[in-house]
């Protein structure tokens, strides 16, 4: 595990995690502190997929959580709600069912929440600054890639479609920035190649998406060439790193 900080300018390796896990979902919740939830044991269908969850703070360190997940989930996207404290598992793969979920739960607590319209596996989610919980791109089955977006509406508890990219963004990442936008980047279609060749903002009070100048990659992107945090966008993740 590394740790970027941004006061220094730079990455420092911390800790290694209890156990190894690929394709998990990870959220930053209160004061530097990281919780990380399921992934799997390998990168091929075939591995065992996880439902444990590790927590992180400068203080204590790695530690087990005292909840898991209600189901098995890898490829998955793990949302922060910094004013109510919520964490939200959404979407993902269980390799040993072979099941791709659509289904939403919230760490810790029995509530239940709505699936989304489709099963995603590598989106981008993310909590708007409205309280309602986004979702676009990613894959419905690890083939067919995906340029549809929703919401998780606070107000009627239903999720409902927005407006789609302009592209096919599989496997690729995302999030929401403080200014009220979502920011969706590239990602990668195994199958056909680039399946998003650009970076996509959603603006989340016009409901209208349009393409980041400046961002078209030079390589093909696994995981991420754009991704925002507190309201700063940071490129990472070229798969030729």
């Amino acid at each position: 595990v590394d740790c970027f900080d941004a006061t220094a300018g730079g990455w420092s390796a911390v800790e290694d995690m209890g156990c190894a896990r690929c394709y998990c979902a990870a959220a930053m919740v209160g004061a530097g502190e990281l919780v990380v939830a399921g992934g799997s044991d390998s990168i091929w269908r075939g591995g065992t997929t996880l439902e444990t969850v590790e927590r992180w703070s400068p203080q204590v360190g790695w530690s087990t959580a005292e909840y898991t997940l209600q189901q098995r989930r890898c490829g998955h996207c793990l949302v922060h709600d910094p004013r109510s404290g919520r964490l939200v598992a959404i979407g993902g793969f269980d390799a040993e069912a072979m099941r791709y979920h659509a289904s939403a739960e919230q760490l810790g607590s029995a509530v239940g929440l709505p699936s989304m319209s489709t099963s995603r596996t590598g989106f981008a989610a993310g909590y708007g600054v409205d309280g309602a919980i986004y979702a676009a791109g990613g894959s419905v089955n690890g083939e067919v890639m995906l340029s549809s977006c929703e919401r998780l509406d606070p107000r009627t508890g239903r999720w409902e479609a927005l407006p789609g990219l302009s592209e096919r963004h599989g496997y690729c990442t995302g999030g929401c920035a403080v200014d009220g936008s979502f920011w969706v980047g590239c990602g990668m279609d195994p199958f056909e190649g680039a399946s998003g060749t650009c970076v996509e903002r959603l603006d989340l009070r016009m409901l209208r998406w349009t393409v980041v100048p400046g961002w078209a990659p030079s390589e093909h992107m696994i995981h991420s060439p754009a991704f925002a945090i507190y309201g700063t966008v940071v490129r990472n993740g070229q798969a030729n790193e």
